[in-house]
């Protein structure tokens, strides 16, 4: 079978939202924006099943990577994760992709779009 259609503008996920002062921040600010997201659970900390989580993606448009909890590394899984799906990888300004910038990746990092979680809304929904 083929791709399935993408029926989800943006599927987000991640964990410990309330333990970590930018993560916290950040969910609020998703919040305010009122864009539509998934996250790791129906409760700040909680966790969706990897399973589903998944499934999500492939019916996802878009996802956002945010800085990894190891401030120089960057989640090359992710990133794979996503651009299989056929899903547009948007990244928060801090990511730190020093590690993957290599000419090896350099596909991957090619297909990667900066955008400031302020204007995540607009770049969603304006393309």
């Amino acid at each position: 079978p083929g791709p399935l259609p993408k029926t989800i503008d943006f599927t987000f996920g991640f964990s410990n939202v309330s333990k970590i002062a930018f993560r916290a921040n950040l969910y609020k600010e998703l919040k305010e924006l009122n864009i539509p997201f998934t996250y790791k659970g129906p409760e700040e900390d909680s966790l969706l099943p990897v399973e589903d989580y998944n499934h999500l993606l492939r019916l996802s448009k878009y996802t956002y990577l945010i800085p990894s909890y190891c401030p120089d590394a960057c989640s090359l899984i992710r990133i794979l994760e996503a651009q299989h799906r056929g899903v547009k990888v948007l990244a928060h300004p801090s990511c730190n992709f020093t590690r993957i910038n290599t000419p090896v990746h350099k596909h991957v990092l090619d297909q990667i779009e900066i955008v400031e979680p302020k204007h995540l809304k607009e770049r969603i929904y304006d393309h």
